[in-house]
């Protein structure tokens, strides 16, 4: 790896520097790289649903905005603002009526209107709302058993941080009705009526009206908040828009009696890890011989499967299909704990109707697992899943297209933050299990497994990243299907990378304590082996700073010298008006990878 050492340092005045005084320093290892694929996004799209309120009084006309499905059963988020008038607490409707439209399953079209809500809770001060769906759009006529809505996994909005990435979804009626996403940064927090408790996110993500209600997702695809365009001016925030933060809306769902259920329970999402047929099953619940292929006149069959991290309560679906068209299919609230075996099956007392059988199971809205089985002569032998034309790119256009592509022997640049994955397949199915591998240096750095919902063919991507810089070196990325390798390719950050002897490059964040804001132009240093940090205080000199870097407009900071491994120094973060903040004698492992992450907080003096 070959390391650019910048050898300039930056003047620091002696006066700046005997501003600082004593507060300890959080020193924090970095994050392991993270990988974000499009099934998090696309579950994301499809759980947010637009909504027209009819005004009582005024015919034809309606106010619009954007919710998020939070249940199977069709409970939704949406801003108060969206259904009434938060300064007077009414409602646009005396019902407390809503239209719902879905996204369709490509994303590509406008939402069809399919279902009407009413309001189950709402809370004008927090201009928060929960409905739930009541009735299909037309009104008469009863709800399918399986609304057929994907859901949003929820997060913990109070472990966001100045600086973390969210992406905002919605209708904001900016350039046609069809669902958008727009990415940006947490910029700071708002605590609007001066409690201590920061009532908002502030975000540089384009919010307009139409988003409100939508979903602020992080970059797992958990709904973190909810964007709410133009409502609080308790603070100009010029270009800067609010998201609430998801939290708050804990006990108006806990009121309205919404069971939040995602496929997800644990450490792991809920998953599918076996699937056989058999038509043969006894008193202990033991089943037969395996089979996909069962003779004509086969009068019962039963699909057994293994499960983890299920959760009672969720909905659980099955469906059955023969010759592509639907046949037998049900939904149950499912009780059969986090994990165990279970099975369900088709019978016919005259043989079961020949042909070729297809079996999706589903939690929560989520494919998890597909099957196929054959009663009678086997027509075709399904054809294997490919993965090919595996391109690494810098970014991604708005309709999936990579963005400067590399080439093999091409390296990105040294402080690269992000690299894309760009791939075609055909032959998959909903529910097969797939998997990334990546390997930084030989090592492997990430591995995420998951089930997947990209359809049969088509163009698919996904990424590495880290919130600051992503470290030089080799890397390999390795795509499996089961347990079947179907496509690998490499790439290095830097020109080739280089041994672990090199050096520790060092980057971190500096924010307020308090607001968790990004306190730009804060000085971090790193002085000489040898130094302590409280003599540095006492008596600034310029010729014991070993480096230092200045944090920019996000907080961030990347030291301007490598750190040598096996050594000690003292480190010093500060900016005018806050207290400093110090650690002596930090040692650098011997193992230690590159980049260490230091991040700060500050106090105000």
């Amino acid at each position: 790896m070959n390391i650019v050492r910048i050898v300039k340092r930056i003047a620091i005045g002696a006066t700046a520097l005997l501003a600082l005084a004593g507060l300890v320093m959080a020193i924090g290892v970095s994050q392991p790289a993270q990988a974000v694929g499009k099934t998090e996004l696309r579950r994301a799209l499809l759980a947010t649903v637009r909504v027209a309120v009819p005004v009582d009084g005024q015919k034809g006309f309606y106010s619009t905005g954007s919710g998020t499905v939070l249940t199977a059963d069709g409970f939704i988020l949406t801003n108060f603002h969206v259904m009434g008038d938060v300064n007077k607490g009414k409602l646009y409707n005396k019902d407390g009526l809503a239209f719902i439209g879905v996204n369709p399953s490509d994303l590509k079209g406008l939402p069809t209107w399919t279902y009407q809500a009413k309001l189950v809770k709402g809370d004008p001060q927090l201009d928060l709302a929960v409905l739930k769906v009541s009735a299909p759009f037309k009104g008469g006529g009863a709800l399918p058993k399986n609304l057929g809505l994907t859901t949003m996994p929820i997060g913990d909005s109070d472990q966001v941080e100045t600086g973390d990435a969210v992406s905002v979804i919605g209708y904001p009626g900016i350039g046609g009705d069809s669902v958008t996403y727009t990415m940006g940064t947490i910029a700071g927090f708002l605590d609007e009526d001066k409690d201590g408790v920061n009532d908002w996110f502030k975000t540089d993500a384009e919010v307009n009206r139409g988003n409100s209600g939508g979903a602020a997702i992080n970059d797992e695809g958990k709904m973190i908040g909810v964007p709410t365009a133009g409502v609080s001016e308790a603070e100009p925030v010029g270009k800067l828009s609010l998201i609430r933060p998801i939290n708050f809306a804990e006990a108006l769902l806990k009121a309205a009696q919404v069971k939040i259920g995602t496929a997800e329970n644990g450490d792991g999402k809920a998953k599918i890890t076996s699937l056989i047929f058999t038509d043969t099953m006894d008193r202990s619940g033991k089943p037969g011989k395996p089979a996909t292929v069962f003779p004509a006149g086969t009068q019962s069959i039963y699909a057994v499967f293994e499960y983890e991290g299920f959760t009672d309560g969720l909905r659980f679906d099955y469906a059955w299909t023969r010759d592509g068209k639907p046949d037998v299919s049900g939904s149950i609230d499912w009780e059969g704990g986090e994990s165990g075996s279970y099975w369900v099956g088709i019978t016919n007392k005259r043989g079961i109707i020949e042909g070729d059988y297809e079996l999706t199971l589903s939690l929560d809205g989520q494919v998890l697992r597909r099957g196929r089985m054959t009663v009678g002569e086997k027509k075709e032998t399904p054809t294997k899943p490919t993965f090919s034309d595996l391109v690494f790119a810098e970014g991604v256009s708005k309709d999936d297209k990579p963005v400067k592509p590399h080439k093999a022997d091409e390296p990105f640049a040294e402080g690269t933050q992000k690299v894309y994955a760009f791939f075609n397949y055909e032959n998959m199915e909903d529910g097969l299990t797939w998997s990334a591998v990546w390997y930084i240096d030989g090592e492997e750095a990430l591995r995420r497994e998951d089930n997947w919902q990209g359809g049969e063919k088509g163009s698919y991507w996904i990424s590495i990243y880290h919130k600051v810089v992503l470290p030089n070196g080799h890397y390999k990325l390795e795509l499996y299907v089961g347990e079947e390798l179907l496509a690998e390719g490499e790439f290095d950050i830097g020109k080739g990378g280089g041994p672990l002897e090199e050096g520790v490059q060092v980057i971190g964040t500096i924010v307020d304590a308090d607001t968790r804001r990004p306190v730009k132009g804060a000085v971090f240093i790193v002085l000489k082996p040898g130094v302590s940090a409280r003599d540095f205080l006492n008596e600034p000199n310029e010729d014991d700073i070993y480096g230092s870097g200045v944090a920019d407009s996000k907080g961030q900071f990347t030291l301007d010298v490598l750190l040598e491994r096996g050594e000690t120094y003292s480190m010093v973060a500060g900016a005018k008006g806050y207290q400093p903040a110090y650690q002596e004698d930090y040692t650098v492992d011997e193992d230690q990878e590159s980049p260490l992450e230091i991040n700060v907080k500050l106090q105000k003096r």
